[in-house]
């Protein structure tokens, strides 16, 4: 039996646990409406020749349409406007909270989930080991809910509508961004979101920064990767497994900010899952107390007191949990 111990696996949802867009199901079953009330609004970059308008062959392309349609709003909140203004001319005024739960259990999950997440954390319980697994997205709640990643999520932050009294969505109680996941996951880390601003004692911390996995598929999750790594916890990235592109293109945007590059699948018997086990087993019996801050100053060259430079480039060469921290594993 390992120490009583508490490790938070905080997951992107789309394309990470997912493998398309969770919205994708959505906009597929109202691409005609889509294209007969957006068609001609959908534009795509084209190289030298510029603009040009695109047919729109799936839903996914509705994300071309509210970028043409609100150009200087971030997806975490453009799309959610535009869902709400297109709720009875395109979506034929279904978008509730319960519909949404039915897309939820449509949308392609990764394999692995959630059995393999489901294991994974029954496996270390009986270790002594608490694994908690939050989900961090700029989708909608209700979808999420309504998928099996609801099933075996302790913490869902995502967005959502405001429902009137019909059911119908009728505003936006709440919107992630992919600039405000870095907040959600701190809110997690410390408890609770009303003391997000608060200075706390390390021991009121809900859990240890040191003590987090990151897990994303890219570009959009660097910020968040940038700053769990340098509080000392252990990021991944995923891509889809076989797609040797799709992992070169992964690691050229996460480049040093991850600590291993994975195939997207979490079965037990997977690569990915053996080195999850191996990261929550180097968590659980953690020992270097060396401030993971002046790690990630060193790391980026930002360290000028000399004596501060040397003092931690001779810990980082005796310490193998440091020294770790300089060899990604690419799988």
């Amino acid at each position: 039996m390992y120490p009583t111990k508490r490790i938070l696996i905080a997951w992107d949802y789309d394309q990470t646990l997912s493998t398309e867009y969770m919205e994708e199901p959505l906009f597929n079953d109202h691409l005609e409406s889509i294209r007969e009330v957006h068609g001609n609004l959908a534009v795509r970059e084209n190289g030298k020749s510029g603009k040009q308008l695109i047919c729109l062959e799936s839903g996914a392309d509705y994300f071309s349409v509210v970028k043409t349609l609100q150009p200087d709003t971030s997806r975490g909140i453009g799309y959610l406007q535009q869902m709400l203004w297109d709720n009875d001319k395109v979506f034929s005024g279904k978008l509730t909270r319960e519909y949404f739960r039915t897309i939820g259990e449509r949308v392609k999950l990764a394999p692995g989930v959630p059995d393999g997440l489901r294991e994974l954390k029954l496996a270390w319980a009986n270790q002594g080991v608490e694994v908690y697994h939050a989900v961090i997205s700029v989708g909608i709640r209700p979808i999420i809910e309504g998928s099996d990643v609801g099933s075996i999520a302790d913490i869902i932050q995502a967005s959502d509508f405001i429902y009137d009294s019909t059911g119908k969505i009728c505003g936006i109680q709440h919107a992630v961004t992919p600039f405000s996941k870095n907040e959600e996951l701190i809110s997690i880390i410390k408890g609770d979101k009303s003391v997000l601003d608060k200075k706390l004692m390390q021991s009121e911390y809900a859990f240890d920064y040191r003590d987090v996995i990151c897990v994303g598929d890219g570009f959009t999750d660097v910020s968040k990767f940038s700053f769990v790594s340098k509080n000392g916890g252990v990021c991944i990235a995923v891509y889809p497994p076989g797609d040797a592109q799709a992992r070169d293109t992964v690691r050229r945007d996460v480049g040093e900010r991850v600590h291993c590059i994975l195939p997207r699948n979490y079965n037990t018997d997977s690569i990915t899952y053996q080195e999850f086990n191996s990261i929550i087993k180097s968590r659980v019996m953690r020992t270097c107390r060396y401030d993971p801050r002046v790690i990630a100053r060193y790391a980026d060259g930002n360290i000028e007191d000399s004596a501060l430079y040397d003092l931690t480039r001779t810990h980082i060469d005796s310490c193998k949990e440091c020294m770790s921290r300089f060899v990604p594993v690419i799988r």
